[in-house]
């Protein structure tokens, strides 16, 4: 912690050149973390996600704002696993045009992809629950932190989409009833929807109505994916 604060202090005082985390160009002041050029394509906007491949007890739709590819998969490893904290302010933003579409009303809760215990104490942090926690500071949606990762699975980036499915099976657990409920999950990243829609499961076994998810980033293959044809309707529950 220390460490860290005596960090934030000289970056304070004596702001450095930095290079950008994408291509290695100048970048300019440390917080830019991107070249104008690198920065000029990422364009966040609001993409809605659904396909007909998942599961009928998953997530019943999904929205991101960024594509996962380069300059943003860049990024993203670099917070998670490389511990540049001071991201996160900066990846926030650019969930800015999800943000202005969730609807308060819409939901009972937020919850965030959980980490396993191990993973939470090796990493420091849980990505998921800091973009779960700054949407619902926004939004004023209460956050729900009874989902839990109740094994240890190995990294989905590592995997094959049929691996990443069996990896998580029996993953997650729910601690307390969700009877009812409408659900926003949060994570980082939205690729082959394995996470999310395991998550969805557990939490729709546990009595929850409909449950949809936001992440920071997405696959570009649910640009070709046309919404309309895919939506489910959540349980009238109320």
């Amino acid at each position: 912690m220390t460490v860290h604060i005596l960090e934030a202090l000289l970056g304070l005082f004596f702001p450095t050149r930095a290079v950008c985390l994408n291509c290695g160009d100048p970048s300019g002041l440390e917080r830019e973390w991107l070249c104008e050029r690198c920065r000029m394509r990422l364009a966040p906007r609001l993409h809605t996600a659904c396909d007909d491949d998942w599961p009928e007890d998953g997530i019943s739709q999904a929205w991101f704002s960024l594509y996962y590819e380069r300059p943003v998969s860049r990024l993203i490893r670099q917070y998670k696993y490389n511990c540049v904290y001071r991201l996160a302010p900066f990846l926030i933003e650019q969930m800015e045009p999800v943000l202005e579409g969730i609807a308060p009303d819409d939901y009972d809760c937020i919850i965030p992809v959980p980490l396993h215990k191990k993973r939470l104490r090796d990493r420091g942090f849980n990505q998921s629950e800091i973009l779960a926690r700054h949407i619902a500071e926004r939004t004023g949606i209460p956050i729900n932190t009874a989902l839990i990762r109740k094994r240890n699975t190995r990294k989905q980036a590592k995997l094959s989409a049929k691996h990443r499915r069996r990896n998580l099976e029996g993953a997650f657990a729910a601690t307390a009833s969700f009877e009812g409920l409408r659900v926003l999950l949060v994570d980082d990243v939205l690729t082959t929807g394995s996470t999310l829609n395991n998550c969805a499961r557990v939490l729709r076994q546990a009595g929850a109505a409909d449950v949809q998810a936001v992440t920071l980033a997405g696959s570009r293959h649910y640009r070709r994916r046309p919404f309309k044809i895919y939506r489910r309707k959540a349980k009238k529950t109320r």
